[in-house]
C-alpha cells in the first residue's frame, strides 16, 4: 500500500513574471531555499485538489522587503497560462522537503494540538494560524471564551511535543484575557 502524500503549503503564487510564464511565488517559509532542489509542486486553492507541476527552473529573487522564488513549471508557458493559476498555493510533498533542523517544526503541524500553560492550565486547541508583520499567530479556541490569539515565538513557546499533540506556553500578563 502506497503511503499518503502529506502536502505542506510552502508559498502563493503573487503574480506573473516575464514573457515565458515564470511565476512569482511569495514563500510561506522561513527558508525559501527550501524550493530550490524540489522536482515537483502541487498548485491549487486547497491541497487535496492541487494540480500537480514539474519543476523546471527555480530561483530566488530578492528585493528590499522579500525574497521571492520565480518558478518555471512544465505546461505554463506563456503570461497568460501564469495568470490562470495566479492567487493559488503552492505545497510540496513533505517528503520532498529538506528535514527540518531540530526545534524546527511546519506550522500545520500546530494544527489540533492541545494548548496548556507551564502551569498544566488547560488552554484549548490550536484551530488555525494566521500570518501578521511581525511574526505567525496561533488561534486556539477556547471554551466559553474568546479565541486566544497566541504569538508564535520562542517567548512565548515553551514546548512543542508532537507525539503528544501539545503545546506549551509561557503567557504574559493580559495574553488570555
Amino acid at each position: 500500500m502506497k503511503p499518503e502524500l502529506t502536502r505542506i503549503l510552502i508559498g502563493n503564487v503573487y503574480k506573473p513574471h516575464g514573457v515565458k510564464g515564470e511565476l512569482k511565488v511569495f514563500p510561506e517559509t522561513d527558508d525559501p531555499n527550501r524550493f530550490l532542489g524540489l522536482k515537483t509542486v502541487f498548485i491549487g486553492k486547497e491541497a487535496a485538489h492541487a494540480k500537480l507541476f514539474q519543476v523546471q527552473t527555480a530561483r530566488l529573487q530578492k528585493t528590499a522587503k522579500h525574497t521571492f522564488v520565480l518558478l518555471t513549471l512544465e505546461g505554463i508557458q506563456s503570461p497568460e497560462d501564469a495568470e490562470l493559476i495566479k492567487g493559488n498555493a503552492v505545497y510540496a510533498d513533505e517528503m520532498a522537503l529538506p528535514p527540518l533542523e531540530e526545534n524546527e517544526f511546519f506550522l500545520d503541524d500546530l494544527l489540533g494540538m492541545n494548548v496548556q500553560t507551564e502551569e498544566k492550565e488547560v488552554i484549548g486547541k490550536v484551530v488555525e494560524w494566521m500570518e501578521s508583520p511581525a511574526h505567525d499567530i496561533m488561534v486556539v479556541q477556547r471554551k466559553q471564551k474568546q479565541d486566544a490569539l497566541i504569538p508564535i515565538i520562542p517567548e512565548f513557546l515553551v514546548n512543542i511535543d508532537a507525539e503528544n499533540q501539545l503545546v506549551t506556553i509561557r503567557p504574559i500578563e493580559g495574553l488570555l484575557d
